[in-house]
């Protein structure tokens, strides 16, 4: 009867480690998802005595074939890429407008100096008074442009912002409520695999918009929050990211989770919505501060000559 119980229960066995080899054939062009196997532990005799050498196998669980420590790394990996993808189109287009030769600032200075140049050898010329204004005017025009530029790349960025906001907020949504079925299933003893990958492959999405801090919880849940402490998703309840827009222009970020309001002021959000901010921040709002300060001075200066 022991031999027959054993051929049994190595039967079983293996057709539980068959089943997830199938399973894994079958997904293997799935995104996200991840490999599965069958743990195997040797069943104690059933009866006592020197010679009864055990009663079979069994398969306590199923096994997942993942490393946290990876993965934490590639969640961190997509908030870089995402932060350099953020600013990438905007530098990229700040540079063609700086670069361009004839069109550019520096250009419109060289001809407006010239001008004023040819104008001092012969005061009295028409043409040549004429020439100044023209040049004045079209370097007026160059700065308003360049202007209309970078107001136009701010409104830009906070529309995206806005946009990649929403998106933030849906994804929590999506892993707080992923949360609540893994840990539903794993408390009734069915294999949540399927729903932690799902939930994984969100909280990557939610990584390449803000570089985001992981907790894995004892019921099988994830906590997310961002690199300053402010939650995102604790259990299943999700915060909701809001932006407030400024008399200037600016926006002000705060996460409103459990009746209480968290500020992002100084918070390095990381991702997309890091790069935003350092573009926004660190190149376009300087520069823009730095045109207005250059066109002041010269309209000064010219005007006190």
């Amino acid at each position: 009867m022991t031999l027959i119980h054993n051929a049994l229960s190595g039967a079983l066995a293996a057709q539980a480690a068959l089943s997830a080899t199938s399973q894994n054939v079958a997904n293997v062009m799935t995104p996200g998802y991840t490999r599965q196997g069958v743990l195997l532990a040797s069943v104690q005799p059933l009866q006592s005595g020197a010679l009864s050498a055990g009663s079979g196998v069994k398969v306590p669980s199923l096994l997942r074939f993942s490393d946290n420590y990876k993965t934490l790394q590639m969640w961190s990996a997509a908030s870089e890429l995402g932060q350099r993808n953020g600013a990438q189109p905007y530098l990229t287009q700040l540079e063609q407008v700086l670069g361009e030769d004839e069109s550019g600032i520096n250009s419109g200075l060289d001809a407006f100096f010239g001008a004023l140049n040819a104008a001092s050898v012969e005061p009295t010329s028409a043409p040549l008074r004429q020439q100044v204004i023209t040049t004045a005017d079209a370097l007026a025009q160059r700065f308003n442009s360049l202007n209309q530029v970078l107001s136009n790349q701010r409104a830009s960025v906070a529309q995206q912002r806005l946009t990649t906001i929403a998106q933030v907020n849906t994804l929590a949504s999506q892993i707080a409520k992923l949360n609540k079925e893994i840990a539903h299933t794993q408390g009734t003893g069915v294999n949540p695999s399927g729903l932690i990958d799902a939930r994984d492959t969100k909280i990557d999405e939610l990584a390449s918009l803000v570089a985001v801090q992981v907790v894995q919880q004892a019921d099988g849940s994830r906590s997310v929050s961002l690199r300053g402490g402010q939650p995102l998703v604790v259990g299943a309840r999700a915060a909701t990211m809001v932006a407030v827009v400024n008399a200037d222009g600016s926006q002000t970020l705060t996460v409103e989770f459990a009746n209480e309001t968290f500020s992002l002021a100084n918070t390095p959000l990381g991702g997309l919505m890091g790069g935003l901010d350092e573009f926004e921040h660190e190149a376009l709002v300087p520069l823009m501060q730095s045109i207005t300060e250059m066109a002041n001075q010269l309209a000064d200066n010219v005007n006190d000559q």
